[in-house]
């Protein structure tokens, strides 16, 4: 790989290293969503909290425009 990349073996174990580690964070929020999903009221709390940011976040972009 690193002859035909043109990167040092240390370059590419530094990317693998690197994807694995984001891999395994996503991995661990999607587990975490899961079990948020589980429990409804705590499910229903996200939501409500993600429409308030929604408005929030389109309230700035409406002041920019």
């Amino acid at each position: 790989m690193a002859s035909v990349s043109g990167e040092t073996i240390g370059e590419i174990l530094a990317k693998a290293v690197d994807a694995y580690r984001r891999e395994m964070l996503l991995n661990d929020a999607n587990r975490a969503f899961a079990r948020l999903k589980e429990r409804e009221e705590l499910w229903k709390d996200e939501q409500n909290e993600r429409e308030e940011w929604e408005t929030a976040l389109a309230d700035a972009l409406k002041k920019d425009e």
